[in-house]
């Protein structure tokens, strides 16, 4: 019931291109989940500057979220999120919360200006703050990058998909690696040589995002976001 009332407040709220509530909620994630990509959640007319960085390692097997906000006068709350399939050996279904097993790995901890200020550096060294020159294909069973924030008052969006000249350049994976709680470095990216797990192949789970200047859009091909922020 609580996982439905969340999916349902996330709906209604997705007419106004907005992410809200918990994304650790499965049933918030799916609705809102492009929303969340693209940022379309931050104020950034507030000055607080903010980090929003993806590493998608295949859906399903290790995607990690890193998220710094400035808080004024204690330098940035960082957050880091761990979403990976459950460990079904390890796990206790709980019927008051049904939804904990979906719900990842999150670990807490704080930035200096300092910390902030490199990760700035190695982003902007990676082009994240200028707009996309064209479209970038984002496969859920594959390997990119998205980045968004607030920076000096205004959002950005980024992405690196793999294959690429781009992806295979990147600096700031190296720098965020140390910096985040767990301090753990990326998973490397690969080709995909095995199927995605359980997929049918006439109705495959995998999803599709197409990265532009101001976010992503899912694989229905609608024109402009919300519409197009949906998982399959």
């Amino acid at each position: 019931m609580k996982a439905m009332i969340a999916a349902l407040a996330a709906l209604a709220t997705l007419g106004g291109c907005t992410a809200i509530g918990d994304v650790r909620d499965p049933a918030v994630r799916r609705l809102t989940w492009f929303s969340y990509v693209s940022g379309d959640d931050m104020q950034c007319e507030t000055g607080l500057d903010r980090v929003r960085l993806i590493h998608n390692a295949i859906w399903d097997e290790d995607v990690r979220v890193v998220e710094a906000v400035e808080t004024p006068g204690s330098g940035y709350r960082v957050t880091e999120l761990r979403l990976r399939a459950p460990n079904w050996a390890a796990v206790a279904i709980d019927p008051a919360a049904p939804e904990l097993p979906w719900r990842g790995e999150q670990r807490t901890g704080t930035w200096g200006a300092a910390e902030m200020a490199r990760l700035d550096s190695a982003l902007a060294a990676d082009g994240a703050f200028a707009p996309l020159a064209r479209p970038v294909e984002l496969e859920g069973q594959g390997f990119f990058w998205t980045g968004t924030g607030c920076r000096n008052g205004a959002r950005w969006f980024h992405a690196w998909a793999y294959p690429g000249a781009a992806y295979d350049a990147l600096r700031f994976p190296a720098v965020l690696a140390p910096l985040t709680p767990s301090g753990e470095a990326f998973a490397p990216a690969h080709p995909v040589v095995q199927a995605y797990p359980n997929q049918n192949p006439e109705a495959p789970r995998d999803f599709r995002m197409k990265a532009e200047a101001d976010g992503v859009a899912g694989r229905l091909d609608l024109p402009h976001p919300p519409l197009g922020r949906f998982l399959p």
